[in-house]
């Protein structure tokens, strides 16, 4: 576990030119959202959102495109001795999942702001926070550990000539992933654990209060965990 600051170096390393789209999207949309505030001839709330989902969706693609560049067993030549694979991929975890967090906490945040500022009684910035964490938790995180696997099956053992294109089917199956974690978080929602309740007091009380389950974040957070052991084991295995 020595290695792992060097390993979270190296990947910060390797997609420093991706850490700088990803901060030039995140002030496009500050000027975007400033400029809308300007217009009192435009539609805010529409164009907020549409804003919002062009830079989250984009975001989004460039991180997946760096997990995958990033899935190429290299960079361990700068360490005394070579880590065993879990620690390899619980540094990419680490990284991959806290810089991606960390740009939908920034982005989130400057809608809420935005929204603010234009819509009387929004909710407060805790309570949308809360629930940006919840949604991570429940998807991004299994989906860092799912793709942290799925690219290095890929790239170790070279399932096609056309890398990318393997990649891409791997990708997809995230969607399948997604999807079952959905069926099967409903089936145990609310079975045994207290939901987390948030208050959203907004837009003239029209809002109820938001009950979230514990269970299906419980179940995405331990499914992460058995997708990051697998993908460990993979490296291990391509390394022996």
């Amino acid at each position: 576990m020595s290695a792992l600051p060097t390993l979270l170096w190296l990947e910060f390393r390797k997609s420093q030119s991706f850490v700088a789209v990803l901060a030039g999207i995140l002030l496009l949309t500050a000027v975007g959202l400033a400029r809308l505030g300007a217009n009192p001839l435009n539609q805010p709330e529409e164009e907020a959102i549409a804003l919002f989902s062009v830079a989250a969706t984009v975001g989004s693609t460039l991180l997946v495109v760096a997990l995958f560049l990033s899935a190429r067993q290299d960079g361990t030549g700068l360490l005394p001795s070579v880590p065993g694979g879990l620690v390899h991929q619980l540094a990419r975890f680490v990284y991959w999942g806290v810089l991606g967090t960390l740009f939908a906490l920034v982005l989130t945040g400057l809608l809420w702001a935005y929204f603010d500022r234009v819509v009387p009684g929004m909710p407060g910035l805790s309570s949308t926070m809360t629930l940006l964490f919840y949604g991570l938790g429940l998807f991004w995180l299994p989906g860092v550990a799912y793709l942290l696997l799925a690219f290095s099956y890929v790239q170790s053992y070279q399932l096609s000539r056309l890398g990318w294109l393997a990649g891409l089917v791997a990708f997809l199956g995230f969607f399948s992933l997604a999807g079952a974690l959905v069926q099967v978080g409903s089936k145990v929602a609310y079975a045994a654990l207290p939901p987390l309740t948030l208050s959203l007091q907004s837009l003239n009380n029209r809002l109820d209060d938001i009950r979230l389950p514990l269970e299906p974040l419980l179940l995405s957070l331990l499914l992460a965990v058995g997708l990051l052991l697998l993908a460990g084991r993979v490296w291990d295995e391509v390394e022996a």
